[in-house]
């Protein structure tokens, strides 16, 4: 399977980089140049709108103190009782 798939993905490359040799340098060129300014063009929008989104959001983000949802581990009794059995199974190499 996957080496069926290799070949008809080389064959396919290699067809692909004929062609491309095949165009005059000129075209070749101008290829080159619409991807990249295509490129460029893309990468500029996407920085734009990052910036917007940055802009927009940062007056928006309220600042608050975190809120634990489980208050059962904020008591030090409970941890305690939790720990204890590990502590001593540790200690005795956990026989």
């Amino acid at each position: 399977m996957m080496k069926s798939m290799y070949i008809s993905l080389y064959k396919g490359l290699k067809e692909l980089n004929q062609r491309w040799l095949n165009l005059s340098v000129q075209k070749q060129r101008k290829y080159l140049t619409s991807f990249f300014l295509g490129y460029l063009l893309l990468t500029i929008i996407v920085i734009i709108q990052i910036c917007k989104d940055v802009n927009r959001k940062r007056n928006k983000i309220p600042i608050e103190h975190i809120k634990n949802a489980n208050t059962v581990w904020s008591r030090p009794s409970v941890l305690l009782e939790l720990h204890i059995p590990l502590i001593f199974k540790n200690y005795s190499n956990g026989k």
